[in-house]
């Protein structure tokens, strides 16, 4: 079957290589658009199978992936959350066989298969219903429809709990350079939010009608969500008061003092994205951010008498580690500083320097404190190994 399935892939890509959209007729490229969904369609249904499988057997933990999610997202270029909805619909459909006819057919897309099948999961009498829908409405309607039928099978309080559980919030940067806010949460905290938004969100219409301005709706929305944060007083926390964490600004000297980035130059939100040398400035003096001017100053060499780690050095290892710096892993969330000397070599020297220092998401940083996980090499050139044989068994024998 490998080989068969290597066979497909080899002669679409010699297809797709010489495809010049250009000289077909519209109505061929119409066709084609169809043929390559029902191929996408196929493709996907195919690796939320056989990824099920990989899960299952979990030959993921062979490398440095915290999660079956994480290797799968990681394999195929995609995010977790994305890797995580296609491993949820492999586990389901197994015991959905409906479900699992119309996947290997090729009738659903991946979203309509996380929909109907998370739905069917609840209310396995829905499949039918729900199958023909998929045929006919948009993923957005399947979407609703699949939402009330979850809804009816799981009653209002168990369904409202299974929604506070997975409730979330996450940000990402796309390719445009735009940051992005997701969060997920029960309606009950989406309405008390707009409830909230509502006189800020008259704030802000009027600010830009006063400026002869006319934004959009959802313009105006953004806008008066940071109306009501300034309101509570956010901006007003000053150092001792919430989180230490504080978000880094790295910018090239040159470009600070010029006003204005050039070519080949940095200046961007650590984790986030570019900004302006003019944000850049005003942020610097916020209590919540920190700006890394990368001239000057030398962090490379900070180190200090003791162990514990000094603001200057969390700033730095915050712009020089950004995530988990075990090879693979891209967590950058909930870091945790680990020093990768000994305790024995710190009470030789009594400092702590920068290079003896990184940060690991808490899933490795549990294997390397708890289960004879080693962290080897330098920053930028990181090596994690794995426990022997011999050294598990000491282990276990302990």
């Amino acid at each position: 079957m490998r080989s068969t399935v290597s066979e497909v892939r080899d002669e679409l890509r010699d297809i797709v290589a010489t495809l010049d959209p250009e000289v077909l007729p519209a109505a061929a490229a119409q066709r084609l658009v169809s043929l390559f969904a029902d191929i996408e369609k196929l493709a996907a249904a195919g690796m939320a199978l056989v990824a099920r499988r990989v899960e299952e057997a979990g030959v993921w933990r062979q490398g440095a992936d915290r999660s079956a999610a994480d290797w799968l997202a990681r394999t195929t270029g995609t995010t977790t959350g994305a890797a995580r909805a296609t491993l949820e619909t492999g586990r389901a459909v197994a015991d959905q066989p409906q479900v699992d006819a119309a996947l290997r057919a090729g009738d659903l897309s991946p979203a309509q298969a996380v929909e109907v099948s998370a739905a069917v999961a609840l209310d396995p009498t829905a499949a039918e219903e729900l199958l023909s829908a998929a045929r006919s409405e948009t993923v957005k309607e399947l979407k609703e429809r699949c939402t009330r039928v979850r809804a009816a099978a799981a009653g209002s309080e168990e369904r409202h709990a299974e929604l506070h559980r997975s409730r979330h919030l996450r940000t990402w940067t796309t390719s445009d350079g735009a940051a992005h806010l997701h969060v997920k949460t029960t309606p009950d905290r989406v309405a008390r939010l707009h409830a909230m938004l509502v006189p800020h969100l008259k704030e802000a219409f009027d600010i830009d009608l006063k400026a002869g301005v006319r934004e959009s709706h959802e313009a105006c929305a953004h806008d008066a969500l940071f109306h009501l944060l300034q309101a509570s007083g956010v901006e007003s926390i000053g150092p001792g008061r919430g989180s230490h964490v504080k978000t880094v600004i790295r910018i090239d000297h040159t470009a600070f003092t010029r006003g204005q980035v050039e070519p080949g130059e940095t200046c961007e939100i650590v984790g986030v994205g570019p900004i302006p040398v003019s944000v850049a400035k005003a942020l610097s003096v916020d209590a919540f951010y920190a700006a890394v001017i990368t001239r000057g100053v030398d962090i490379v060499n900070v180190a200090h008498l003791g162990r514990a780690v000094t603001a200057e050095q969390r700033t730095a290892l915050q712009l020089r580690d950004p995530t988990c710096v075990v090879p693979g892993c891209t967590t950058s969330a909930g870091l945790e500083i680990d020093h990768t000397t000994s305790a024995t070599g710190w009470a030789d020297t009594r400092r702590t320097t920068l290079d003896e220092l990184a940060r690991l998401c808490h899933h490795h940083h549990q294997q390397k404190t708890h289960h004879g996980y080693t962290l080897i090499g330098v920053p930028g050139q990181w090596q994690w190994r794995p426990p022997t044989r011999e050294e598990r068994e000491h282990g276990d024998a302990a």
